[in-house]
């Protein structure tokens, strides 16, 4: 039984990993665009409807955004709910394992 839990919880924190990836990819898109934004004569939006000036696209290596990988509030929050739900499955994955049993995995981690 104890194995069976301890798989349930690596699938758990698998999940969890997979979870802070997905938002720690968003924090450094946002990032990435919120730097480019000091410079707004210096950054442009790619792949998508609105027109910047010429001396501003034709300038090879410009920070650039493409607007097909910039998500929506609701995906935003939609990752940080699958966030939150990993996190709680993985804890009450971890709580689930006997303590005696508990030093053969990695605790899911602060939150």
């Amino acid at each position: 039984m104890p194995d069976d839990l301890i798989r349930r919880y690596q699938d758990a924190r698998r999940e969890l990993d997979s979870a802070r990836a997905k938002v720690q990819e968003m924090q450094r898109l946002i990032f990435k665009v919120g730097k480019g934004l000091e410079m707004p004569f210096s950054f442009m939006v790619s792949n998508c409807s609105v027109s910047l000036p010429y001396e501003v696209v034709s300038t090879v290596g410009i920070p650039t955004l493409n607007a097909r990988e910039w998500l929506s509030a609701e995906q935003i929050a939609e990752n940080l709910a699958n966030l939150h739900s990993a996190y709680r499955q993985a804890q009450n994955c971890w709580l689930a394992i006997p303590k005696a049993d508990r030093s053969k995995v990695t605790p899911p981690g602060a939150k």
